[in-house]
């Protein structure tokens, strides 16, 4: 496992205070619950069955004779979403097993390396914070608990920080896989830095598979079968900013418009921009002065023939 990066200090500024804390730990819970069936990851059954087969996947299945929905955590979303877009660019099952070996391991030492590194850094973040006296008394003194570090292993697998660190830095991060599974990370941003790496240049010298990681949480935002309801809960969205989500899931939107109006306590206006079909819009331009509905509609025409019409409604959120 590479530490540099499994950057934690992310995860240290939440902690600063008992507020910030405890949100942050109910936002890990909500990561952690099994809300997205297999219909919501565009995969097939008969795939998920071989994944399983091969050891790919764990997703746990129910004992029960009825049979019930399979249902996946964030974290496991996310990983079947990696592993369908390799086995798309064919890559072997062995080489994916073996990537997730890389991925889901992590030894007691990287443990301890990791959290003592990150907690020298929180000294300066948070001075003689009740967080790293805890810390100090019950883990470091206690020399790191067996139930401890197989909570940390569970839980906090280098994947899912790698997830983490996705969601709260925001940067592009691509994961170059070979044939025979081997990994390594590519951050485009900084290309121009690493072009001295001898290692990056040799891998980048025989064929690979690169998979923008950061497009997975993406495709999140707009993968129609996901409840706004579930992408606010991830993502913490607030009411708003849910709404202004469920409006680009529209069909047509050509344009989307948002203003903040200060005059009326802060209230956001939303102008939705939508190109209509030119068939019923008589009927349409009607039925809107006739409702008092209030929409701005532009007609255009082509050689004078009346092509189509765009419509923009106005929401307050």
């Amino acid at each position: 496992m590479n530490l540099d990066n499994k950057d934690i200090n992310w995860f240290l500024e939440k902690l600063k205070d008992e507020n910030q804390s405890r949100d942050f730990f109910n936002f890990l819970d909500e990561l952690y619950a099994p809300r997205f069936s297999v219909a919501q990851l565009n995969v097939k059954r008969q795939e998920m069955t071989y994944w399983k087969r091969e050891g790919i996947i764990d997703v746990k299945q129910s004992d029960s004779l009825v049979r019930e929905w399979v249902r996946v955590n964030f974290f496991e979303y996310t990983w079947l979403r990696l592993v369908a877009a390799l086995r798309k660019l064919n890559l072997p099952a062995k080489a994916i097993l073996k990537l997730k070996s890389h991925l889901s391991v992590i030894t007691d030492q990287e443990i301890k390396d990791l959290l003592n590194l990150s907690f020298e850094q929180f000294e300066s973040i948070s001075p003689k914070s009740q967080l790293r006296n805890d810390y100090e008394r019950e883990i470091v003194q206690e020399n790191y608990p067996t139930e401890f570090l197989e909570f940390f292993k569970e839980k906090f697998t280098p994947f899912n920080i790698l997830v983490l660190n996705l969601m709260a830095e925001r940067r592009h991060i691509n994961l170059l896989v070979d044939e025979d599974g081997n990994c390594e990370y590519f951050m485009p941003d900084t290309f121009k830095e690493m072009v001295d790496d001898e290692k990056l240049l040799n891998f980048l010298n025989k064929p690979f598979i690169s998979v923008p990681l950061h497009s997975l949480l993406d495709e999140f935002y707009t993968n129609p079968k996901i409840k706004i309801d579930d992408q606010k809960k991830i993502y913490n969205l607030t009411t708003q900013e849910s709404k202004v989500l469920e409006l680009l899931r529209k069909e047509n939107i050509k344009e989307l418009r948002i203003k903040l109006n200060n005059k009326d306590c802060g209230v956001i206006l939303i102008e939705v921009v939508e190109e209509k079909n030119v068939g019923p819009v008589y009927d349409k331009v009607k039925q809107l002065l006739e409702s008092g509905k209030f929409s701005n509609i532009t007609l255009k025409q082509e050689n004078g023939v009346l092509r189509l019409y765009e419509e923009v409604t106005k929401y307050k959120i």
